[in-house]
């Protein structure tokens, strides 16, 4: 099987410009690659923005709860304060090795109180944005359903023709 692109997430600050407007500013893009012999794993695109640079995370399972905080961590990690990267580093989810390039634990694990501290700290300041490009996609209604549980902000783009 070859590897694909099966949904593209992005986020946004909740309000953009002097009127706090409810549009989308894109800061951050990751597509979600499926069909992968390692398993599936976030992609996330260069970002201009003086955000973390993180260049890949592995899921370790398809499970959406799993689907759902791995981008909780993955987002923590790019958007995250100060005070949560340093909490993502000491649950040792967030490593830096010798070259400084920081990387996602290749067995991270999301404990209850470190998503908990994520979702604080993000869901008051991002939206998230989600675009399906396949019908299966790990990225679906479930894992879509739990993060809005968690409190966030999730917005479902469906393709438009031009």
């Amino acid at each position: 099987m070859s590897r694909f692109t099966s949904a593209l997430v992005f986020a946004s600050p909740l309000g953009v410009g002097s009127f706090y407007s409810d549009e989308y500013r894109v800061n951050w893009c990751a597509n979600l690659v499926e069909g992968s012999s390692g398993g599936p794993y976030w992609l996330p695109l260069p970002s201009f923005e003086d955000h973390l640079k993180i260049e890949s995370m592995v899921i370790d399972s398809i499970e959406p709860e799993l689907v759902a905080d791995s981008l909780i961590l993955l987002l923590g990690a790019v958007f995250g304060s100060e005070s949560l990267n340093w909490l993502l580093r000491e649950s040792q989810n967030l490593i830096f090795p010798d070259d400084g390039k920081p990387v996602i634990a290749p067995y991270w694990d999301l404990a209850d109180d470190v998503r908990n501290c994520c979702i604080r700290d993000l869901s008051n300041r991002i939206k998230i944005g989600v675009t399906a490009l396949d019908e299966h996609s790990l990225m679906g209604a479930e894992a879509v359903s739990l993060l809005r549980g968690f409190g966030f902000r999730v917005e479902v783009f469906e393709s438009v023709n031009l």
